[in-house]
């Protein structure tokens, strides 16, 4: 989604690359939600409590479904979005005058 402006395990911070990138509200509203639902089972100690169930493995797929349509969506907008911001980046026309 960042257009690999910066990346896990890498220090630089690649800006050129933010020509591909577009994030829009419900680019923020589907990570959201989806990293809000994975913190509930990994990573974060639970209230006993809560106890919330495992996802089953049709719950599983359907998020994985869900993530590759999400990927594909934001590789092809940030494709488009660096060919109109490659044309912004091209020197402009000589004129002349007569």
């Amino acid at each position: 989604m960042l257009g690999k402006t910066v990346e896990r395990f890498n220090s630089e911070v690649k800006t050129q690359s933010l020509k591909n990138v577009v994030v829009e509200d419900s680019d923020y509203k589907t990570v959201y939600w989806a990293m809000k639902r994975v913190s509930e089972r990994s990573g974060h100690d639970m209230a006993a409590g809560k106890n919330v169930p495992a996802p089953t493995p049709d719950d599983m797929k359907a998020d994985l479904d869900e993530l590759e349509t999400f990927r594909i969506q934001v590789a092809k907008r940030g494709k488009d979005q660096a060919k109109v911001r490659e044309a912004l980046e091209e020197a402009p026309k000589a004129q002349v005058f007569g």
